[in-house]
């Protein structure tokens, strides 16, 4: 793997300045699938899993300490919240195909002389036919909270917020206008 200096142009820089809660350049880490070359299925999904709870953690600090302080309903307050939730959707855009993807291949296993296998690590038994090893659980848990879990709490979000309310209304003011 090789990992390049990539000059943006400044007006993306600026947007992404004006838009940022923390100064923290997310994008010099390293990828998680850089840190983690040559290790095993499980591994990459729990760091994967990791990874994303604890940006999401990082995002909510400002928010966080606002909250402590009182000063979550003042008009600073808000702009925090507003900031820390666009930031938290651009991450989830950002990483929601990757994890659930990921996760998703914990489902996928084959049968190779009778056994099911792992397709993703052909050395590690099908982790659904034992419900009581780690693996099951990790997989579970990550299939739960990304390719289910992350649609469920956008759909709940906008439902919220009243979106499809809000777009019933427009098509049909649309619509007889």
């Amino acid at each position: 793997n090789a990992s390049f200096r990539i000059p943006w142009p400044p007006e993306l820089e600026r947007l992404w300045g004006a838009m940022s809660v923390s100064r923290v350049g997310v994008m010099e880490l390293p990828g998680v699938s850089c840190i983690s070359e040559g290790w095993g299925y499980f591994e990459t999904l729990l760091a994967y899993t990791i990874s994303f709870f604890l940006v999401a953690a990082l995002l909510s600090i400002p928010s966080l300490w606002l909250l402590a302080q009182g000063a979550a309903r003042s008009p600073r307050g808000k702009t925090v919240l507003d900031r820390f939730y666009f930031s938290l959707l651009v991450w989830i855009f950002l990483v929601y195909i990757l994890l659930a993807t990921e996760s998703s291949r914990g489902l996928n296993c084959v049968e190779v002389e009778g056994e099911l296998w792992l397709l993703a690590q052909l050395d590690v038994r099908c982790p659904y036919t034992d419900v009581r090893s780690g693996g099951f659980g990790l997989l579970l848990f990550a299939v739960l909270c990304f390719p289910v879990g992350i649609p469920l709490f956008i759909f709940l979000a906008l439902w919220y917020e009243g979106v499809p309310q809000m777009a019933r209304e427009k098509r049909e003011s649309a619509l007889f206008s």
